[in-house]
């Protein structure tokens, strides 16, 4: 089990006040109170029973549905449930397993936040690792035969900026085809790119030219193998406090019905793959670091839970 920030949920899923969801092999109950949303293991630690499916929170505490124990949601008492940080964003609703491993994501969405409106988008459900799905923001040489861009990006590892060892990001320039909302007169546009990984389950990736936006995909996984993939955007809010205007939102429409399709495309790669041992090339080397870069969150101590 990997250590780091996962999506657990939409805040649109949560329409109870304990939510079962599962980080891998980890059940989790989410509890939602009228100020925040927290996170704790789902297990009772008096004999395992999930305090999700049953149970009943009750104050400060969750009454197991199975001995009706009072699981305690705070320091004290004999029974307590384990807290794990909870970070909620524009309707985004992430868990940080293990300590100490707070790496600038919440930093980087404070800041989108200022300046920014957040889109919840869609989920999607597919039989692939998470890693792999995070992986493929930073395998340059996939863009151009899965995806049709019109060159194989250069990518280059840089500094992620957010004074710590636990982020990743590399950068490079995309040749886009046309789209609705580039006026470049029917014409390929030039467009730069910069990925931030902050765990191998989460990344966000900076779009720029004429119509900037950043993506946020998640990709947790299940208990039973494969992964939920949630995708959502940030575009700039110009100081806008009223609601978005009807082009604004055929814009956001866009944006995430092409993300979408552009995952699409990669599911078939994805759902049959085989293993096999990497004979990487020259051109894979920001995948390398990518792989380097995951293994941290398994070996890091001071990221152990």
């Amino acid at each position: 089990m990997e250590t780091g920030w996962y999506q657990a949920a939409f805040e649109r899923e949560l329409s109870d006040e304990l939510t079962a969801t599962d980080l891998g092999p980890v059940p989790l109950v989410l509890v939602r109170t009228p100020d925040r949303i927290r996170a704790f293991d789902a297990a009772c630690p008096h004999r395992g029973a999930h305090l999700a499916h049953g149970g009943k929170l009750d104050g400060a505490a969750i009454v197991c549905p199975f001995h009706g124990k009072r699981i305690q949601l705070g320091p004290v008492g004999r029974y307590r449930a384990r807290e794990h940080q909870v970070l909620g964003y524009g309707g985004m609703v992430f868990v940080g397993l293990g300590e100490h491993c707070d790496n600038g994501f919440a930093d980087l969405l404070d800041k989108l936040t200022v300046s920014h409106l957040f889109i919840p988008g869609f989920s999607l459900t597919v039989e692939m690792a998470a890693d792999w799905v995070i992986e493929n923001a930073f395998d340059g040489t996939h863009f151009r035969p899965v995806h049709g861009i019109g060159n194989e990006p250069s990518l280059e590892v840089v500094p992620a900026g957010l004074g710590d060892e636990l982020t990743f990001a590399v950068r490079g320039v995309f040749l886009l085809p046309p789209s609705p909302w580039r006026r470049t007169g029917g014409k390929p546009t030039e467009v730069p790119f910069l990925a931030k990984a902050f765990s191998p389950h989460v990344v966000v990736t900076e779009i720029g030219g004429q119509f900037p936006y950043t993506a946020i995909t998640a990709a947790t996984p299940l208990p039973a193998g494969g992964c939920r993939i949630r995708f959502s955007v940030a575009v700039l809010a110009d100081g806008q406090e009223s609601l978005p205007t009807e082009q604004a939102r055929r814009y956001y429409r866009y944006l995430l019905e092409s993300s979408r399709a552009g995952i699409e495309q990669d599911i078939p790669i994805w759902e049959h793959l085989r293993p096999v041992e990497p004979d990487y090339d020259s051109a894979d080397h920001t995948v390398i670091a990518f792989r380097e870069f995951c293994a941290k969150f398994r070996t890091e101590p001071r990221c152990a839970s």
